[in-house]
């Protein structure tokens, strides 16, 4: 089974203003340099990956269709294509003389969680479920004791695993492809839901922590076997996806899971009061179209540091974040590979959002409501039994429900990616349903 190998890499993050002038390169061997607005300088430039990334903003290059990291080292590239930005936030420009203008589309309008443009204020910032506005009217801090998209388990904790998308893909050595065929699927039967078999499994991912992604729960039939995946709303809310339910079937919630062949002592078994698949859910005219249920739980989870929610956005918000980030995570327990055996620890593995045009031409099945992610190169995808799992994004430390696992053409296919349900198209319908606790 090929493992998700990460490497080294340097990682954008909000850069800080040093008192940095220009930055030089030289293609005959030299090193890159730093002129200081001072006066002194240049000087080498030897910094380690996060130093160097609160200098040099990373503008990440598709061309190749591989990460930049792969490609022969060139400085007089490197000089080229890399912005030296000591800027503050909403300013740019030799010397920072240029203001952004102030709205959600540039830099999510400032804001730590949710943006809105607005005509007088230009922008209007709120935060996710558990959290309110502090007083700078930008960021968020928690009202309850275990908000929304934190992990806070101590095994993920002392591992800094929270702290960047780069502990996800840091040593993954699989390139970014795109499939330039347009031949669509002439085989239904290839097509898999994530409930035709038993414990659909993450192809090619990782092993999680215990804790890791708190809000991933396991739908258990009453043969104590996995079906489909969830996500924790809230107390009595998991949001999966409606196709789990075609057929009637007796279950349970299990919250908290981590290794399924024993037991973690964190685990919560919580039983089902009501599904609710979207109203214009239709499995008749199509089981993928609108994939989206709710299931309330009769009695409410406890949250603690293992059982906890992930944070539901805003539409434009949670649409926006799915495009411009470089890699959300997908998670679940399922097939190791196609037809193979189940995975027993929760799997992850970080993939790609898939241009649109692109994720046409792989299917004629490609609905708006949906969207691909993955590689195109057989090396990871979602699998049969993580249907109805999360599609996950983090932004600003945060985790965001994306998208929600929904199928796919065989594993792993090359030329093939995982086909999610797009949350966005849905986030007012999951919040005012969920907003009912009682």
């Amino acid at each position: 089974m090929r493992r998700f190998i990460m490497m080294k890499s340097y990682w954008p993050i909000q850069p800080h203003p040093p008192n940095i002038e220009r930055c030089e390169g030289n293609s005959k061997g030299g090193q890159k340099q730093i002129h200081f607005q001072d006066g002194a300088g240049p000087g080498t430039m030897f910094l380690s990956g996060k130093a160097a990334s609160s200098i040099l903003m990373r503008h990440k290059r598709y061309n190749t269709g591989r990460l930049e990291e792969f490609v022969e080292g060139n400085l007089e590239r490197e000089c080229n294509e890399e912005k030296c930005s000591w800027c503050s936030l909403g300013y740019s420009g030799a010397n920072c003389e240029i203001v952004l203008p102030l709205k959600c589309s540039v830099h999510n309008g400032g804001c730590q969680h949710l943006c809105q443009d607005d005509p007088i204020k230009k922008v209007i910032c709120s935060c996710a479920r558990g959290y309110q506005l502090a007083e700078d009217g930008r960021s968020c801090k928690p009202t309850v004791p275990y908000p929304c998209g934190m992990v806070s388990a101590p095994e993920v904790v002392s591992k800094h695993i929270t702290r960047s998308m780069v502990d996800y893909i840091e040593n993954n050595s699989t390139s970014i492809g795109h499939r330039n065929a347009t031949k669509p699927y002439e085989n239904a039967e290839d097509i898999v839901p994530v409930t035709e078999d038993p414990f659909t499994k993450i192809v090619g991912g990782a092993d999680s922590l215990k804790g890791e992604f708190p809000w991933q729960v396991l739908l258990l039939n009453k043969n104590k076997v996995g079906f489909c995946g969830g996500s924790i709303v809230n107390e009595k809310w998991i949001v999966t996806a409606a196709h789990c339910f075609i057929e009637p079937v007796e279950f349970v919630v299990v919250a908290g899971e981590h290794n399924t062949a024993a037991e973690d002592g964190t685990e919560q078994y919580m039983n089902v009061a009501q599904i609710i698949p979207y109203p214009r859910y239709n499995a008749t005219s199509s089981k993928y179209v609108n994939d989206i249920a709710l299931v309330k739980l009769a009695m409410p989870m406890t949250f603690n540091d293992y059982v906890k929610p992930i944070c539901i956005g805003t539409k434009n918000f949670t649409e926006e974040l799915l495009r411009s980030r470089q890699f959300s995570v997908v998670t679940g327990w399922g097939e190791l590979r196609y037809k193979g055996r189940q995975a027993i620890i929760l799997q992850k593995l970080a993939v790609p959002y898939v241009n649109r045009d692109i994720c046409k031409k792989t299917s004629r099945s490609i609905h708006r409501n949906m969207f691909c992610a993955g590689y195109s190169d057989q090396s990871g995808d979602s699998c049969r039994g993580d249907s109805g799992g999360p599609h996950a994004t983090e932004y600003n430390k945060f985790w965001f429900l994306t998208g929600i696992t929904s199928w796919g053409e065989k594993c792993a296919e090359k030329d093939k990616y995982g086909v999610y349900t797009k949350l966005s198209t849905f986030t007012s319908w999951v919040l005012a349903v969920t907003s009912h606790l009682e």
